[in-house]
Parts: C-alpha cells; structure tokens; sequence
C-alpha cells in the first residue's frame, strides 16, 4: 500500500517547536465558512506538497455523560475517545505565501514560495454526511503536521486554536443560515460565529430553527385550501383596521414576530437582550411559529390584527406573508432584520440547493446591524425625531 511520507506510521512525532501562524480571512458566504491563512513550525522550511498538511478540527462541545447513555457501544469509553470521535476534520488547502490573497506582501516576503499557507471553503450545510451542522457548540482548532527539512522520519504536530479573528466579525459576531432540503426532510439552522474568550478560539453555536416533513405541509395545505387562507387574512385585514381605528398604540409594546422559530434565538435574542439590559419598560410580545406554512385558525388571525395594530414597533427576522395585504398605521414602525451583525443577505452562494435560487433575493430588505438596530427602536419607542434606517 503507497502512502505519503506524512503518514508513515513509524514515524517519530514532536511538538516541541513553536509554531507561527495567523489567519488572514474569514468570512460566510451563505452556508460556506471561508478561511486563509499560514502555519508552520518555526525554523522547518516546506516547499512539497506531501510534507506539510493543516485540518480544520470542528470539536464539539458535548455531554459526554448523556452521550454514553444513548450511545452503548461507547458505555466504556473515555472523555477524550467519545470527544475525539466526533470532531469533524476538513483538509485544507496547502498554497504558497503569494498565493495568499489577504497577507501584506511584506510578510514573509523572503519565504514566498514556501508552502506555509491554506485556504479553505467549508460548507457547513452538507458537513455531517451530507447534511448540515448538527445543533450545538463547537470549538474550532487547526492541527498542523510538518515533516522536518528532508528526514522522512520525524513529524512535528500540534493543534492550535484559531485567534486574531475578532477584525473580521462586525460586532464581534458573523451569523448566517443553513439549510438541507430533501423528499422527506427540511431542516433549518441559524449559525453563530464568535471568538471564545476562554477557549481562544473560534467558537460555532448552531441553533435548529425547523425540522419538518414536507409532505406533512403539502398534506395540509391540500386541507386548508386556498379559498380558506383568502378568507382568513381578508379577516386579519379588517380586524387590523378595525383595532387601528378603536384602540391607541401603546408607545412602550414592541412585537417579535416570526414565521420560521418556535423559540428566542438567534439575532431576535440579541435585539432582545440588548433592550432588557438598557431596562426600557417595554410591554414586549412574541408571536412565534415553527414554519411558515403552519395553519392558523381564525382566532389566530384576529390575535396577530391586534398585536401588530396596538404596537409601536414590530420586528421580524424573515419572509412574515401576513404582513403584506396591511398598511402600517401612523407613527407605527415595521423593521425587518436578515442576518444582523454582519452577514449578508441570500444571494450566490448562499442560493444553493434552495427553491427559487436567485429569484428570493427579493424578498429581502437590507441588513441591520444589531446595536444600530436596537439604538433606532429605542429612539422610536421615545418618539425622537430621528432619521431611521
């Protein structure tokens, strides 16, 4: 069997050298994590491709104790074998220092042809066997090995977290969507992208936002008809200006609205943990719903007309249809974020593998960074006479 000089297995293996590295870029472009950068063990020069490898190591954050008692092949494992079983390994791509297309062409401007640097594109919608990121937490390291000079048998290798990050994150934070569509399953996920304080790495923290059968929504939409939801957002209009006529609005009430979360999370908890923390004495409603094609009775209708007509601000996080046949009253605010905090809206890469493709772009409206945000809902909420965004 013929395998690379890398991974012969009586090789000596070493950590004892310093490693310098840095990342160059990072960003999200819809579901796909793209990263650049350079690593090498200090004083080893690598022109060869066969002798310098870096994995992006996605190490999960997990209860190793719940996780036995699921898992009875693992009952007598350790910590580190049920922990290392689950880490997630992407080569990266080995390049020349001037092929980095983000490093000051000062730097290492000697060694440009060394074979320090990588480049990465991960997408993290089809990880996990061709699905995405399961939920949870996850560290992020990079694990280098490195043959020394022209002796095949002595490897150094270390894993090393992922820092000098923080530039690349707008409010310290990248947020994007990831998506899996198939016959049977459509999955949905927000994904969070920070630095770890305390693990001084990247962290991930993948939070499910819908897991449903489209069949089942099929079935019910053959239910329902369309003649009934007609009917219903026909009452949802009427019963909105009804209660726009007989009731005020209530200068303190804000609405989360969402058609696509059963829970608070993703960039509403951040607006939401914004205000509670400047302690406005707001009245603040959630109406929530796991799928945009969820049926709602009658009842439920009447209760969105009211929420929405009684309300100063209304947030939502995505497409909202039953905001559409309504005309906002006066001195009422209807705000729309979409991937707050620095991503980017759906449109490219992040298309891929989604009906529509490209024709969705239009159903979005811009991207709202979160603390400018939850200063302009807060400078509406006290009626100041400011410009709003």
């Amino acid at each position: 069997m013929f395998i690379s000089p890398i991974d012969k297995k009586d090789i000596e293996v070493k950590d004892n050298l310093k490693i310098e590295n840095d990342i160059t870029n990072l960003s999200v472009h819809g579901p796909y994590l793209e990263i650049e950068g350079y690593a090498t063990f200090q004083g080893i020069k690598t022109f060869d491709e066969d002798r310098i490898r870096k994995t992006l190591l996605i190490v999960p954050r997990m209860n190793v104790e719940q996780y036995r008692e699921k898992n009875e092949e693992y009952s007598e494992a350790s910590d580190e074998e049920i922990i290392r079983d689950n880490i997630i390994e992407v080569a990266l791509e080995n390049c020349r220092m001037s092929e980095l297309k983000h490093l000051d062409d000062e730097v290492f401007e000697e060694d440009s042809e060394l074979l320090y640097g990588f480049k990465g594109m991960i997408d993290l919608s089809s990880i996990t066997n061709g699905k995405p990121l399961l939920a949870g937490e996850y560290d992020v390291y990079i694990n280098l090995e490195q043959l020394f000079e022209d002796i095949d048998n002595v490897k150094y290798e270390k894993s090393f977290p992922i820092t000098n990050v923080k530039r690349f994150m707008e409010g310290n934070i990248l947020n994007t969507k990831l998506e899996s569509f198939t016959a049977k399953r459509v999955l949905r996920y927000n994904l969070l992208i920070s630095f770890n304080n305390y693990s001084k790495t990247i962290r991930l923290k993948n939070v499910l936002l819908q897991s449903y059968d489209p069949r089942e929504m099929e079935e019910a939409e053959r239910k329902e008809g369309k003649n009934a939801k007609a009917i219903k957002r026909r009452v949802l209009k009427a019963f909105y200006m009804l209660f726009s006529l007989i009731l005020p609005i209530k200068k303190n009430k804000v609405v989360f609205a969402s058609d696509s979360r059963s829970q608070l999370n993703g960039n509403f908890y951040f607006v939401y943990e914004e205000l509670y923390k400047r302690d406005l004495d707001l009245d603040i409603r959630f109406l929530f719903n796991e799928r945009i094609n969820n049926k709602k009775s009658l009842i439920d209708h009447i209760k969105i007309a009211y929420e929405f007509a009684t309300s100063k601000i209304i947030l939502l996080d995505d497409f909202y249809p039953l905001i559409y046949p309504l005309t906002i009253r006066k001195n009422a605010d209807l705000i729309q974020i979409w991937h707050a905090a620095g991503a980017f809206k759906t449109f490219g890469y992040s298309r891929i593998g989604r009906p529509g493709g490209l024709l969705h772009v239009l159903e979005t409206i811009g991207t709202i960074q979160r603390q400018l945000l939850v200063v302009k809902v807060y400078e509406k909420i006290m009626q100041k006479d400011l410009a709003f965004l």
